[in-house]
């Protein structure tokens, strides 16, 4: 039971009642001699009727005290009788949500400027693979530049230690011939003093090199642990998946995007594994509810609620996120990612018990009674009450089923003569938003000749062109710098000369040929460059996709070196954005793009949501948009039909519908047999015998026509219509 209504009972046992209303004195007469009068307190039975001069039996006699008072009605005041009857009452809450995978979001450890995306909504991927890179450029070179010192400490100390073994080996030698004999095993005569210094120069070369190698050891120990942390910090500038599934979100930013450490960018969902996910809660309400349960295509689902501890409630609320109430499905197969989901939530419900309108409910004191017709007369009886949904109370005893009491204002019994049955239908809410091309992987045609001057002749493509790798894009024509060539030709031929120079000298030892050579192989890699450059005609286009874009380039206009050209779309991985609105499309729904070709035809195709809505994302990944995949043969078709005013980015063409939020097989109630009162919906079912009754059903949602039933009706029931 909400507060408001719990508050609202407990005017029923304290006798609050505002002094203007306990002032108003209420006397009516009708044909029948009824005089009554009756007050009120919002929704709360009036205590003050014996106040009005009403006695415990009423009948059409006057009394002596009544005479000569004229008897009026109430402004605005009706009342009639209606039977006590067994009925459901219900005290819900509906809570809109979706099914959703079970998602991980990813964010690199550091902050950096993004390189790219390896994969998009929609793509499945493995354990293990790339998702998103930063751009590495300055930690590979690092890692570059400690390779190669790496390499060279350990080549200095190899020659070093080769070196010094050979001395060792040599003074080794010598005290053995000192201490034997000459090499042809004559003996010779020794010095105790030549010995001496030949086995002390033997020890200290041992000990420089065993002191020379306990340092490098130490050092290249030192040195391979920071090549191995710049190694992991390499592994930080790249996002790669733990788990296998599909990419349900990313946050749609593009390569040279600065982008902080921690930052979600991309989401991948386990689409087996499934939730369901609604606005927030409260955990009291879920712990002191009767009954959830949720409805999917229309089924009843079992569902456990997944608590969200007090320390996360208050971290994400600290931090500004959105908090979400997640539960666990019993038996989720018939569910899919993306189905509309409705939480019901019963909080106090009771079912075929006896009820009578709240308004012909009064109270004086603690105790509450009714008026009961009687033949002419209205007697009023003590009542024990329980449950009320604001508009019938639960009445315990002092009634039987079909005692007429007295109400006022609250008939909701339909008038019209007409009726229809309850049958079961298909729900869903009418999407229609303004899509427009969306192209998150794209890249960049530019200039690539380096030398010489080169000038723009023509483009061999159109924009929203398909093109395949090594198509032309543009043809370009460069003049040769003359001088620059002669000068690294020239460059070239002395150093040949020179290293044959060396070659038969003699004197130069292994490393200085390796650096001559490699000095001459680095000028002809330049001459190469240089003549292959000067032979270029054509700029070609380097991966397959859609041309989004071309720069605006006159014949014989000048290029710099790296000049963009052209932008190339990735045709694989293009959508149709279109904005979201409260939530609606999830992962998985189905819709429809339409757009005009150039003949003016209408043409349709079919798209699909391919990232999940903000019910199942943190604050940083949640979008307001959706991003509909359409079929990658259709893409081509749809960019061509763009028509040349668009930019490289958007193209405002398409016209997206479809069907949200949809429900299969529920009951339909249309809006014209529903009455709503204070939050809760209630038809006029006739029975076999023809007679009326007010019967309330809990509404999963509606639209302009109809109301769909969680529970409450079944079908083949006869409505009266209003």
């Amino acid at each position: 039971m909400t507060e408001s209504r719990k508050r609202r009972n407990q005017n029923h046992f304290t006798g609050k009642c505002p002094g203007r209303l306990a002032a108003m004195l209420a006397l009516c007469v009708s044909l029948g001699g009824v005089c009554l009068g009756l007050a009120g307190c919002g929704a709360a039975p009036s205590d003050s009727a014996e106040a009005f001069g009403h006695s415990e039996l009423y009948s059409g006699q006057k009394t002596e005290d009544q005479a000569g008072i004229e008897l009026l009605e109430p402004v605005l005041m009706t009342q009639t009788w209606e039977a006590a009857a067994c009925r459901n009452l219900y005290d819900y809450q509906i809570f809109a949500g979706a099914v959703v995978p079970e998602t991980t979001e990813y964010a690199f450890p550091v902050s950096g400027t993004l390189e790219e995306f390896d994969a998009y909504p929609g793509d499945t991927v493995a354990e293990g693979s790339l998702l998103a890179e930063l751009n590495r450029e300055q930690i590979d070179q690092s890692v570059a530049d400690l390779e190669e010192q790496i390499r060279a400490m350990e080549e200095e100390f190899a020659d070093y230690r080769e070196d010094m073994l050979k001395k060792i080996a040599d003074a080794q030698t010598a005290q053995s011939i000192s201490g034997t004999g000459k090499s042809d095993g004559t003996a010779v005569s020794s010095d105790e003093g030549d010995d001496q210094i030949l086995a002390s120069q033997y020890e200290t070369l041992c000990r420089q090199l065993s002191q020379r190698t306990e340092l490098y050891e130490l050092d290249h120990a030192y040195q391979l642990a920071r090549l191995e942390k710049r190694r992991r910090q390499q592994e930080q500038y790249l996002l790669k998946s733990s788990m296998a599934g599909d990419v349900v979100a990313y946050g749609m930013m593009t390569g040279g995007d600065r982008i902080g450490a921690e930052q979600s960018v991309i989401a991948v969902g386990d689409l087996s594994v499934k939730y369901i996910r609604c606005d927030y809660i409260s955990q009291s309400v879920l712990n002191g509810a009767d009954e959830i349960y949720a409805v999917i295509r229309g089924k009843r689902h079992e569902i456990t609620n997944i608590p969200l501890g007090a320390g996360e409630y208050t971290r994400l609320t600290n931090l500004g996120e959105t908090v979400y109430s997640t539960f666990a499905i019993e038996d989720d197969s018939d569910a899919a990612v993306g189905d509309f989901a409705v939480i019901v939530v019963i909080e106090d419900c009771r079912r075929d018990v006896l009820a009578v309108p709240e308004s012909a409910v009064s109270r004086s004191g603690l105790q509450h009674y009714v008026y009961v017709k009687d033949g002419e007369n209205s007697v009023k009886t003590p009542v024990t009450i329980g449950m009320s949904d604001d508009v019938y109370t639960e009445i315990r005893s002092g009634l039987s089923e079909g005692d007429q009491v007295l109400v006022k204002n609250t008939n909701l019994l339909a008038s019209g003569s007409e009726q229809m049955n309850l049958s079961r239908g298909d729900f869903a809410a009418d999407f229609t938003g303004s899509g427009v091309f969306y192209y998150p992987c794209t890249y960049r045609v530019t200039s690539p000749v380096s030398h010489g001057t080169v000038y723009f002749q023509k483009y061999e493509v159109t924009e929203y062109q398909t093109v395949k790798k090594g198509d032309v894009i543009a043809t370009v024509r460069v003049e040769k710098d003359e001088v620059a060539l002669k000068r690294s030709q020239t460059k070239l031929g002395r150093l040949k000369e020179r290293l044959d120079d060396l070659i038969r000298s003699g004197e130069a030892d292994e490393a200085v040929l390796t650096a001559r050579k490699e000095e001459i192989a680095g000028v002809e890699e330049e001459i190469a460059s240089m003549n292959e450059d000067f032979a270029t005609e054509t700029i070609v286009a380097p991966h397959d996709g859609i041309v989004t874009q071309l720069s605006d380039h006159k014949k014989e206009d000048l290029l710099r070196t790296d000049e963009l050209m052209a932008v190339i779309a990735r045709q694989d991985n293009c959508y149709v954005i279109v904005e979201n609105k409260g939530q609606i499309l999830n992962y998985g729904n189905e819709l429809t793009v339409t757009y005009e070709d150039r003949n003016g035809g209408q043409i349709s195709v079919d798209g699909v949501v391919s990232n999940v809505s903000a019910h199942a994302l943190s604050g940083g990944l949640a979008s307001d948009y959706a991003l509909l995949r359409v079929p990658e043969k259709a893409v081509a078709e749809m960019a061509a039909a763009a028509g040349d005013d668009s930019n490289w980015n958007f193209q405002m063409r398409f016209t997206v519908e479809g069907k949200a939020r949809q429900m299969e097989d529920v009951i339909l109630v249309p809006k014209s047999a529903v009455t709503s009162q204070r939050g809760q919906t209630y038809v006029t079912v006739v029975d076999g015998n023809g007679q009326k009754k007010a019967v309330s059903f809990v509404a999963g949602g509606s639209d302009a026509r109809y109301y769909w039933v969680a529970e409450g009706l079944t079908e083949g029931m006869v409505l009266c219509l209003k």
